[in-house]
């Protein structure tokens, strides 16, 4: 018998436990303020369709918009290393899902990124330039400032 046979795929279901972290206080406020918002464009907030709606809204903000509150320079930092590398890197097609400051609509696109080290050859882990890429889209932005922030950070942990 292989080991697939063995398998019982309704063990990983029960065992499958989904951790969300929300502050409450601001879920809360943001409850409320989405049902204000439903009933203000003419619908019932009650209804049975739209009853969880405001909650759902809420944490999906909170979770859009978590780069407000990460600190770009400790990602990055967490991950420079001292390299005798002299050339470009270059990161590509990195995932941005980001909301529009201007009408809290979503954009997404790719982006790409590259970098000299620094003349002490201070290189930054590659998965950090992800992390700090999505650190930055995870707020309410425009393309060209989320260029510079991303610009930025990586200058200042370069320097």
């Amino acid at each position: 018998m292989s080991k697939n046979e063995n398998y019982d795929q309704q063990d990983d279901v029960e065992s499958y436990e989904k951790v969300d972290k929300y502050n409450q206080e601001k879920i809360s406020n943001l409850i409320e303020l989405y049902g204000k918002v439903l009933h203000q464009i003419g619908e019932d907030p009650t209804r049975e369709g739209l009853a969880k709606t405001p909650e759902r809204v809420a944490k999906s903000l909170q979770f859009l918009t978590h780069g407000y509150h990460v600190d770009p320079v400790a990602i990055l930092n967490s991950a420079k290393f001292k390299e005798d590398y002299k050339q470009m890197v270059i990161v590509k097609d990195i995932e941005i899902y980001s909301m529009c400051e201007h009408h809290l609509l979503p954009f997404f696109g790719k982006a790409h990124i590259a970098y000299v080290p620094n003349k002490e050859g201070k290189i930054i882990g590659l998965s950090k330039i992800n992390r700090i890429v999505e650190h930055f889209a995870r707020r309410g932005a425009i393309q060209e400032q989320l260029t510079m922030s991303i610009h930025n950070a990586i200058d200042k942990v370069c320097e």
